[in-house]
């Protein structure tokens, strides 16, 4: 489901309204805690290829929206 608070953080940063920025915002603005990058690709590469992913990730830790994490065991949380 996409959130409204998604869309306009995005438009906010003058980013494009794609969908899988879309989603993958709305997810996390739904379920603020930290989530493992297995967690993610499982509830996301179904629908999105793994590249795009990492990219959309990496975009949003880039400008603000998420951190990124790393675990003593190298596992990396957003």
């Amino acid at each position: 489901m996409i959130h409204e608070k998604a869309k306009t953080m995005l438009q906010e940063k003058k980013l494009r309204l794609t969908n899988t920025r879309l989603e993958m915002l709305s997810f996390f603005v739904d379920n603020p805690t930290g989530h493992s990058l297995s967690a993610i690709l499982g509830r996301f590469s179904s629908v999105f290829d793994r590249v795009t992913i990492y990219r959309t990730l990496n975009t949003f830790v880039d400008i603000g929206f998420l951190t990124k994490t790393l675990a003593a065991s190298g596992s990396s949380y957003y």
